[in-house]
C-alpha cells in the first residue's frame, strides 16, 4: 500500500520579538560617529596645506637650476713626455714605430703624462650670482712609484696657455694657488647668473704616480658654502686625474720626430732629468 507524503508546510513557532537597544546606546554610538568625522574633516584641513608645501618644496629642490656647474678635461702639454705603467709587447713597438695606433697604445698600456698635466676648467654660474671660495685637490690614494714601463716624448713649436691656476702635487695636502698665492687668500672668480668662465689648472709633480679629483667650493645668496666634485671629463664616468713624476730610468724611450723612433736615454735629457743626464 502506497505511502502519501502530507506537502504541508510545518507550522514554526513565532521567532521572539528582538528589542531594539535603549535610546541612550543608540544616541552614544552616533556621537562617536560624529566626532569621529568631525576630527578627520579636522585633520583634514590642518594636515593637507603642510603636505602640499613639503610636496611643491620637494618638487621646487628637483627642478631647482644649480647654482653653479663645473667641468674639466685634461689635456695634451704642447711639449712633453707620456709614461706607459705597463710594459710594450711586439706589436705595440711596431705600432708606435709606424705611428699608426699610439693612442691605442699608450689608453691599452696606462699612459700618463709626465711632470706636469694641463686641465682646462669651465665655471658656469646657474640660478645666480655664486663665488668660488675654494678649489682643492683631492687624492684618491698615497702616491704610487712612477710609471716606468717606457716613455714617449714630443716637442712643439706652440706656445702653451698661461697658467691661471697652479697646483703641486708634491705638497701635503697639494696647494692650488692663483697668481702665486694660496686660492681665496687673495683673488677668487665670481661669476653673475648665466655668465661662463673658463680657467686653466696646470697640476704638477716630480715623485711618484697619483690620481686626484677636483673639489670647487663655493658659495650664494648668503648660503653656507656648497661643494661640487669634478671629474676628468664625463662626470657620469668619475674618471680620476692622472699624472707621474720622472722615473730614474725607463726600459724604453722613443722620440718623435717624423713618427716615433726608439732612442737612448740621452736623447731624452732635454724633455726628463733621468740619471743617465
Amino acid at each position: 500500500m502506497a505511502h502519501h507524503r502530507n506537502f504541508r508546510p510545518r507550522a514554526h513557532p513565532p521567532a521572539a520579538d528582538r528589542q531594539s537597544p535603549p535610546l541612550w546606546k543608540r544616541l552614544k554610538v552616533r556621537l562617536f560617529t560624529l566626532g569621529g568625522m568631525a576630527f578627520a574633516a579636522l585633520m583634514t584641513l590642518v594636515l593637507l596645506p603642510v603636505a602640499k608645501d613639503v610636496l611643491s618644496d620637494k618638487a621646487q629642490r628637483a627642478t631647482a637650476e644649480p647654482a653653479m656647474w663645473v667641468s674639466a678635461a685634461s689635456k695634451a702639454p704642447e711639449s712633453g713626455c707620456m709614461a706607459l705603467r705597463d710594459p710594450l709587447g711586439v706589436r705595440d713597438r711596431a705600432a708606435i714605430r709606424l705611428d699608426s695606433d699610439v693612442a691605442g697604445v699608450t689608453r691599452r698600456l696606462g699612459g700618463v703624462w709626465v711632470g706636469e698635466l694641463p686641465i682646462d676648467l669651465s665655471l658656469r654660474g646657474g640660478s645666480g650670482q655664486a663665488t668660488v671660495t675654494g678649489i682643492e685637490i683631492r687624492p684618491r690614494e698615497k702616491a704610487r712609484p712612477a710609471a716606468s714601463a717606457a716613455v714617449l716624448c714630443h716637442s712643439s713649436a706652440g706656445t702653451p696657455p698661461v697658467a691661471q691656476l697652479t697646483a703641486n702635487l708634491d705638497a701635503a695636502p697639494p696647494i692650488v694657488k692663483i697668481g702665486g698665492k694660496r686660492y681665496g687668500d687673495g683673488s677668487v672668480i665670481t661669476l653673475a647668473q648665466g655668465e661662463q668662465a673658463p680657467a686653466h689648472l696646470v697640476a704638477s709633480i716630480t715623485r711618484g704616480y697619483l690620481e686626484f679629483d677636483i673639489v670647487v667650493r663655493f658659495a650664494h645668496k648668503d648660503k653656507a658654502a656648497e661643494t661640487l666634485v669634478v671629474y676628468d671629463g664625463d662626470p657620469k664616468l668619475k674618471r680620476p686625474f692622472r699624472v707621474t713624476g720622472a722615473a730614474p730610468r725607463y726600459r724604453s724611450i722613443f722620440i718623435r720626430g717624423s713618427g716615433y723612433d726608439e732612442a737612448p736615454a740621452r736623447a731624452a735629457c732635454r724633455f726628463l732629468p733621468l740619471k743617465s743626464c
